[in-house]
């Protein structure tokens, strides 16, 4: 789960404690030497730079420059503090993140996992997008990425096959045993985090992908519509779902909770305890089944356990990830970068962390053995034994 630096004091110390690496203007040495004094502990990277920069034999005066060796040096620090998730971020990046998850990016419209041995499947099409045009589908194989084959390649050297530039992309897809290819150009894509549809005896369906985007006024209008279809009661999947924005998770459950209940505290090292509560009525007051798996984790553990313990919903899955913690994103002034670091615990309404441990639910159901692992978009209703457990519930088996 992650928010934004809350107060200009947060920035201001942590500042204080990196200002000395995070300087790249040519004075960086100087500046070292002069404030950390002979054998000072920070020393040592004003020397590296200038031992890199004098002997290296490849040396690259861009590749090279006092900026990425910074960056370089930045990054290392955070490596050290045995925290999963601290990451550093340069201005640029930064703002990509951003946008990333602003709920629109530029790019070929679809969610593809890691390669096995035969290629990489395709998890979703996202509608609209350039490859939705291109016919591409769910279940497609993707064989090889601009005349590269994937197959066994990491995810991450798959991604740097595609063009970083306006250049088209060709994909060599296979479906049912034929191969063909789709040449694709990036375009501006809108990804929904809302999926909503009316299922029988007046049960309604909405899953939650992620907290990003606009996922606050999505499910408002997922919630309005289904209430107009005649939905009285309702299922909530979180499966699948890693999690996202404070500032989200909270607006959400707003949607769910009484005005005043609390709906988590949060403690950290350097600040109070904040506890937020429901600030307004519930949108939605019929019944709630709320499906969790062993991949919701974070917000999603967060609003699981908020409407467990007030008993506003049935939880029904596997054991969650167990993520209870939150990052906030720190700026430094200095070179206008940006660092990620685990700031604070979460605390459920009844003053459990679940950090490690995760949510456990109501009624413990799994998905049958041989669909366990599987995009849930791929499943067939009646594979779907979790769904189908939460509808017995709604409709009072």
């Amino acid at each position: 789960m992650e928010k934004q630096h809350r107060n200009g004091n947060r920035i201001v110390l942590f500042a204080a404690l990196l200002i000395a690496v995070a300087l790249v203007s040519s004075g960086v040495t100087a500046f070292l030497c002069t404030h950390t004094g002979a054998g000072g502990a920070l020393q040592p990277l004003a020397q590296m730079k200038e031992t890199i920069q004098r002997a290296f034999f490849y040396y690259d005066e861009s590749a090279n420059s006092d900026e990425k060796l910074v960056d370089a040096a930045l990054r290392g620090m955070l490596s050290s503090i045995d925290d999963d998730y601290a990451q550093y971020y340069t201005a640029e990046q930064y703002a990509e993140h951003l946008k990333s998850n602003s709920g629109e990016y530029r790019g070929i419209g679809i969610v593809i996992a890691a390669p096995d041995e035969t290629g990489s499947r395709i998890q979703r099409v996202y509608a609209g997008s350039p490859m939705a045009a291109a016919g591409a589908q769910q279940g497609d194989l993707v064989l090889s990425i601009n005349g590269e084959p994937v197959a066994e390649l990491s995810l991450d050297d798959m991604l740097a096959l595609f063009h970083t530039d306006e250049t088209a992309d060709v994909l060599l897809l296979s479906r049912n045993g034929e191969t063909f290819e789709v040449s694709v150009v990036k375009d501006i894509i809108n990804v929904p985090y809302v999926e909503y549809a009316l299922l029988e005896d007046g049960v309604g369906y909405i899953r939650l992908i992620g907290f990003a985007g606009h996922v606050v006024q999505e499910t408002k209008d997922a919630l309005a519509n289904l209430t107009e279809q005649g939905a009285e009661k309702l299922v909530l999947d979180l499966r699948d779902n890693p999690g996202g924005s404070l500032d989200d998770v909270l607006d959400v459950a707003d949607l769910f909770l009484e005005r005043g209940q609390l709906i988590v505290s949060i403690r950290s090292r350097i600040e109070e305890t904040e506890t937020y509560y429901a600030k307004t009525d519930a949108v939605w007051n019929g019944p709630v089944v709320v499906l969790i798996n062993e991949n919701s984790a974070s917000a999603s553990e967060l609003l699981s356990g908020a409407m467990q313990d007030h008993a506003r919903a049935t939880v029904v899955g596997t054991q969650s990830f167990g993520k209870g913690i939150v990052q906030t994103y720190f700026q430094l002034p200095a070179n206008k970068g940006w660092v990620k670091l685990t700031t604070d615990a979460y605390y459920t309404p009844n003053d459990i962390c679940i950090h490690g441990v995760g949510i456990t639910p109501d009624v413990v159901v799994e998905l049958p053995e041989e669909y366990r692992g599987a995009a849930l978009e791929s499943l067939m209703r009646e594979q779907d034994t979790q769904l189908a457990a939460a509808l017995d519930i709604l409709k009072g088996n």
